[in-house]
């Protein structure tokens, strides 16, 4: 139905115009932090789970980055002059926590990753009864 020339001119305007071919695609497009594990379990609902977690991330661009809590100021790690970088956290908290990875200067989030709390009971109050022998 279409002939060659004019299907593979389709396909290389359709090439050039995609935006994975654009010269300015998003430096952080293919970026990624994972934290491992990803899991921590504690037995009973609201005690603090205690892990060492290792964060690792990469982007697609060279940049000054730091890892933080998310929801907090404060930096636990920054690397400058990097694309990809690692982290030794001591993880102590009672709820899943979200950490993320931003670009120093401009504090643009530019990957995110969770360790999530999972418990394996509830924790239950227990009815005292007294009782008089």
């Amino acid at each position: 139905m279409f002939s060659r020339s004019l299907l593979s001119s389709f396909t290389l305007a359709a090439c050039l115009t995609s935006p994975s071919a654009s010269a300015h695609a998003d430096p952080n497009e293919h970026s990624a932090l994972q934290p491992e594990p990803s899991q921590c379990v504690v037995i009973r609902k609201g005690k603090e789970c205690n892990a060492t977690v290792q964060f690792t991330w990469h982007t697609s661009a060279v940049g000054n980055y730091c890892l933080l809590l998310h929801g907090t100021d404060t930096r636990l790690q920054c690397w400058e002059n990097a694309k990809k970088g690692a982290y030794e956290h001591k993880f102590t908290h009672p709820i899943t926590q979200t950490y993320v990875l931003i670009e120093a200067l401009t504090e643009q989030i530019v990957a995110t990753g969770t360790v999530e709390v999972s418990w394996v009971y509830e924790t239950q109050r227990k009815k005292r009864r007294w009782r008089l022998f």
